[in-house]
């Protein structure tokens, strides 16, 4: 098994070339660059540590995963932007500390 590429991946240009396709269900296409991803957690860790070290200064706060409870309260209608614009303590984001959004309230 090719261990150098993931395996949805065709190479179709010379080797050492980099040029891929991917391999879809039901076809092979030209890779799109552009799509989504999905990555496991701690992939996406390594490129929160990675961009913060790369664009980060010494006084700015290093990249982050959003928690399960901040993507929640971002979802929630009662804190869109609409009611937010009614009434500046319904963006949750706004009005609530970082270290207090595992609580999800």
């Amino acid at each position: 098994r090719n261990l150098k590429w993931p395996f949805f991946w065709k190479q179709v240009g010379p080797a050492g070339s980099h040029e891929y396709g991917l391999r879809t269900i039901f076809e092979e296409v030209p890779m799109r660059w552009d799509w989504p991803v999905d990555v496991t957690y701690y992939e996406s860790k390594a490129f929160c540590k990675y961009k913060s070290e790369r664009d980060g200064s010494p006084t700015s706060k290093p990249y982050r995963l959003l928690t399960e409870a901040e993507h929640q309260i971002i979802r929630d209608p009662r804190h869109s932007l609409d009611a937010a614009r009614e009434d500046v303590s319904a963006d949750k984001v706004m009005v609530t500390a970082g270290s207090e959004f595992s609580y999800g309230e």
